[in-house]
């Protein structure tokens, strides 16, 4: 490990020396020094202010040099103090893809500063080398944190706090500490934007939309049908008479919106707000906020009364709560939709002005496969949904999937994420019972596909194929024993095609080399359903 050195200058007046921290294996010094100047802090024997990036190294990046950079806020409101607000890690080595990036701010004791209202001392981002990292509270990702990754790239990731209670005068060093990624923790939460998932209804909800005086369906996702699932950054969806996707149709649907909703200001455990929501829906919409529910009384068929981004003067139904200022509490919504229109919209006035509520007070929690299907199915630019995977994965649900990720009897591939480079990667096989690879657009090789007969639940002797999914790319699989591939769009190969396989090339010039004529299946046309046992 090592601290970047500035050339030697004379301190500042009014600033105490620094101390630098140097230690062994993962943990890395990054910045040191309260001062008497809230906006600045020292890095060596150099003056450097907040906004001025360090070069240091972690365990995960060799001798290749990370640049962390701290940022401040001033507040004018108390005591006007300046605020740590943003830490930006740039110039991140493909080395530590798939690493837990762990932050934390000292003052002159060995006790962690807290970094947001509810006293997490640890922001732990995970780092997935792509547009999509997360943050979570604590070492072993086991809460939510008040704070979001606001912006993302391959090579750096810029942390932004919600409501940030560590004041820059207290602030002695900032550590940034690296560890091996835990898969079986939770793997996002604290992203902005709430989970979103779409079911289909079952018989009971059928009927109960077919009385137009009926309460609607059941708030509940036991027993029912997972037709999607993804990221909503914010409940403003007027589907103009359309479903919310195109593959759970326009008509019988619920909607789930789940995560956190965090209060506009500051933290100080006493000062709350009155604060007033407002909806637009069609059909039925609920929301809970903390246990509270704000829009209640509203679930049924109806109509929209008008659209909240033109006006709040027509609504569907209102509510209030009184909730602390800064503080992050549970979020819980649903949405029917029988057929017609469709409309779920969502608003405050916790800034002063009614309007829909802003992506940044959301933030969710997502399971590793909730995150894995749809981390694929964004690859897949939309071909399939997560619903299609779990089907050919012949999994019911996706707690099943968690279960079987979790016990190392699924893994998954996914090109470009969690050290999967983004083309030429996926060139293995038999690293568990059943493997998912899901492509990209670039060029994806597969050596082999197979298949077993493994126990699942309480199913005996179910056939479990291993899965590709292959994107827009031009992808070659060497060999396939009792397994299931879809090219997609592009020119695809398969070398060998046998034992009761099913290959499906999609767009493109599609070919093989060799096909089992007793018993697999070569075709651009075939529905992968079909196949799953």
């Amino acid at each position: 490990m090592s601290v970047l050195n500035f050339q030697p200058s004379k301190p500042s007046r009014g600033r105490m020396p620094l101390k630098v921290i140097l230690g062994v294996g993962f943990l890395a010094a990054v910045a040191a020094m309260a001062s008497t100047l809230a906006a600045n802090i020292n890095i060596n024997t150099g003056p450097v202010e907040f906004g001025q990036g360090i070069a240091m190294t972690t365990s995960c990046t060799g001798s290749d040099h990370i640049l962390v950079t701290p940022l401040s806020t001033f507040s004018n409101s108390g005591e006007n103090l300046f605020y740590l607000s943003q830490v930006t890690v740039a110039d991140i080595p493909s080395s530590c893809i798939g690493k837990d990036f762990l932050i934390s701010v000292y003052p002159e004791t060995s006790s962690a500063l807290a970094l947001d209202g509810a006293g997490a001392t640890v922001a732990n981002v995970y780092f997935d080398g792509a547009s999509t990292v997360s943050v979570v509270a604590g070492k072993s990702a086991s809460a939510t944190f008040a704070g979001s990754i606001t912006s993302a790239t391959s090579t750096s990731f810029t942390l932004s706090f919600s409501d940030s209670t560590a004041v820059t005068t207290d602030i002695y060093k900032i550590t940034v500490e690296t560890q091996a990624h835990d898969g079986s923790a939770v793997v996002s939460a604290g992203d902005a934007g709430l989970l979103w998932k779409t079911f289909l209804f079952n018989e009971a909800d059928d009927l109960a939309y077919a009385d137009l005086t009926s309460s609607g369906p059941a708030m509940s996702e036991s027993g029912r049908t997972l037709c999607d699932l993804g990221i909503d950054s914010q409940i403003n969806n007027n589907f103009n008479g359309g479903g919310a996707n195109s593959s759970c149709g326009g008509d019988n649907y619920l909607d789930h919106f789940t995560g956190s909703i965090t209060i506009p200001g500051t933290y100080d455990g006493s000062t709350t707000a009155l604060i007033h929501f407002w909806s637009s829906n069609d059909d039925g919409f609920q929301v809970t906020i903390g246990g509270t529910a704000v829009i209640d009384e509203n679930w049924r068929p109806q109509g929209a009364y008008g659209d909240l981004n033109t006006s709040f003067a027509d609504f569907n139904a209102s509510g209030s709560g009184v909730f602390l200022v800064g503080q992050t509490y549970s979020f819980d919504a649903w949405h029917s939709q029988g057929n017609r229109g469709s409309i779920a919209q969502l608003g405050w006035d916790a800034l002063g002005t009614p309007a829909i509520i802003a992506t940044q007070y959301f933030s969710h929690t997502v399971t590793p496969m909730e995150l894995a299907l749809s981390r694929c199915v964004t690859n897949l630019d939309g071909e399939f949904t997560m619903y299609d995977i779990l089907n050919a994965l012949s999994f019911p649900n996706i707690t099943d999937a968690d279960a079987a990720l979790t016990a190392n009897e699924l893994y998954v591939h996914i090109a470009g994420f969690d050290g999967e480079a983004s083309s030429g990667s996926m060139v293995y096989d038999n690293t568990g019972i059943q493997d998912l690879f899901c492509g990209n657009n670039q060029v994806n090789e597969l050596f082999g596909l197979d298949s077993e007969q493994q126990d699942r639940g309480a199913s005996t002797d179910v056939f479990l194929r291993d899965v590709f999914f292959g994107g827009a790319g031009n992808d070659s699989i060497e060999n396939m024993w009792g397994s299931i591939a879809y090219g997609g769009p592009g020119d695809d190969v398969v070398t060998t095609v046998n034992e009761d396989s099913y290959f499906n090339g999609g767009e493109g010039t599609d070919s093989y080399v060799n096909l089992d004529p007793g018993g697999s299946y070569f075709s651009g046309t075939f529905q992968l359903a079909v196949f799953v046992q």
